[in-house]
């Protein structure tokens, strides 16, 4: 889709002047010049010199045709900006039937996550599914992960950021109210979770308390507000903590992790932070650690979301690997569950060593190595997608990140592994993953106690829930009797963390 812009006559910077426009488009690494995915084409347009950077990660073909990296081109004046399809905004909707004129009130439930805002209409009185739309956060144009949002915000940009929030919110309800053939006035409540920052940005709530020790929320939410969809009163559960959010909270309670239990069950939500809560004993701790986005495919070469065409699962049969696509359709990309199958396949036949390092002979897979700009990697079978050194690099931190914050927690408790009844996985990206595999590569415990289960997007099923004020009385009980253990500038946290580096 192509973009007329002006960066006047002292010039701006591409992906600013696109934020400033309310454009959808992916800045993964929030504009530090990391991950070279913010690609666009200049069509017209003065623009600056080539960087370094730019040098680093767009090859010389592409850079002849005008291709530049947003977070890094300034436009002099008036331009024209394509930005390639694999950067437009996805949406993909599901209506269910029309709106029975015998059902006179609906509801809209709201998992506002960091990666992907999914919105889901229900009739307030049976919770029949209506409709239910998704796409990309419009604030990934400021940063994969929240940290780089919040940055964003304490730059100056934090009315910005609540006002394309919300106003992507009020798209998808009309967009959802129309498809559903809904009368104005037939939804009057809605339930919206999110992690604590992204509450905060969308409130317009001081972000200063989650940037720095002792990560502190301004708000702890667990209320209505109605400034945020039009003549829509909206609940906003309760937080536990600066990185454990009301998703979180809502998740506890669609999996019936109130604390009271004395069942030792371990909570995980993988998706760009680690959200982890254990109960142990009647008491509930939990912690938060910074992944990244790689488990939602950002930050890979040729990473994408779980969308038709993404490498969701990789099997080493007879000497080959063999890929399963979402949708049987032609490989175009590797999302987060494709690309840990596919480590997990290369640690199996040792194509990986223990340190993580992609070896060059010694295996079956030598047939498939290649390099991407320069470094190595390998090539999955009939396809043009690889996989590389700084990829594994990236999932080998990612799993480390989450595997020492198991550490920590059970530690801190006195539960062992095998003292685990079981793992609950929550989120769209958990329903998609191989536990086997992720034992495999060291990211979720090898425990010979825990059955897993994985009960896909808790947070939506939680704030269902919470339509109810019953329900509503419960998430204030449960976050009041959930602990938060810190891991920044945890010396244990750290130690854990280079020890679950390796592999094996």
């Amino acid at each position: 889709m192509e973009y007329r812009i002006c960066g006047g006559g002292s010039g701006e910077k591409i992906a600013i002047l696109l934020q400033q426009r309310g454009i959808h488009f992916a800045l993964p690494c929030g504009g530090r010049h990391r991950c070279g995915k913010c690609r666009v084409q200049v069509v017209s347009g003065r623009v600056s010199p080539v960087t370094e950077a730019e040098r680093r990660w767009l090859a010389p073909d592409d850079l002849a045709k005008g291709v530049r990296l947003a977070c890094d081109c300034y436009l002099y004046g008036e331009g024209r900006i394509h930005l390639a399809a694999e950067d437009e905004e996805i949406g993909v909707e599901n209506a269910g039937p029309a709106f029975s004129a015998g059902v006179g009130e609906a509801a809209m439930i709201i998992d506002l996550g960091t990666t992907t805002v999914v919105c889901r209409l229900v009739d307030r009185h049976s919770l029949v599914v209506l409709g239910e739309y998704s796409e990309f956060n419009c604030q990934r144009s400021f940063g994969a992960d929240v940290i780089s949002r919040i940055s964003a915000a304490l730059r100056g940009d934090a009315a910005l950021l609540c006002d394309l929030q919300r106003e992507q919110l009020r798209r998808i309800l009309e967009q959802l109210r129309a498809s559903c053939a809904l009368p104005q006035n037939a939804i009057r409540e809605a339930v919206l979770v999110a992690n604590t920052a992204e509450l905060h940005l969308l409130t317009g709530a001081d972000t200063r308390g989650l940037a720095a020790m002792p990560f502190l929320p301004a708000e702890r939410f667990g209320c209505r507000r109605l400034d945020i969809l039009p003549n829509i009163s909206c609940y906003l559960p309760p937080v536990i903590g600066a990185y454990l959010g009301a998703d979180i909270t809502a998740g506890l309670l669609a999996a019936g992790m109130d604390g009271r239990e004395r069942r030792n069950l371990l909570f995980l939500d993988l998706g760009t932070n680690g959200e982890i809560v254990l109960q142990y004993g009647g008491h509930l701790l939990g912690c938060s650690a910074a992944a990244g986005p790689v488990f939602e495919g950002a930050g890979l070469y040729h990473g994408m979301a779980a969308r038709p065409g993404a490498v969701y699962a990789v099997a080493l049969i007879d000497g080959k690997l063999r890929c399963r696509t979402i949708g049987n359709q032609k490989a175009v990309g590797i999302c987060g569950s494709g690309a840990i199958s596919l480590l997990a396949a290369l640690l199996r036949c040792g194509a990986v060593d223990a340190s993580g390092r992609l070896l060059q002979t010694g295996h079956v897979l030598t047939s498939l190595l290649t390099q991407a700009d320069g470094k190595p990697a390998i090539r999955l079978p009939d396809t043009d997608i690889v996989f590389t050194q700084a990829d594994i690099r990236c999932l080998q931190t990612a799993k480390a990140a989450i595997a020492a914050a198991i550490d920590c927690l059970l530690a801190e408790t006195g539960v062992c592994v095998d003292q685990l009844d079981g793992m609950i996985i929550a989120g769209s990206f958990g329903a998609a993953l191989d536990v086997q595999d992720a034992r495999c590569i060291g990211l979720l415990p090898r425990s010979q106690t825990a059955e897993c289960c994985s009960l896909g997007n808790t947070a939506l099923h939680g704030a269902t829930l919470l339509l109810e004020e019953e329900a509503r009385a419960e998430a204030q009980r449960l976050v009041s009797r959930c602990q938060v253990l810190e891991l920044g500038g945890n010396s244990l946290f750290q130690k854990h963390f280079l020890s679950r580096m390796r592999f094996g």
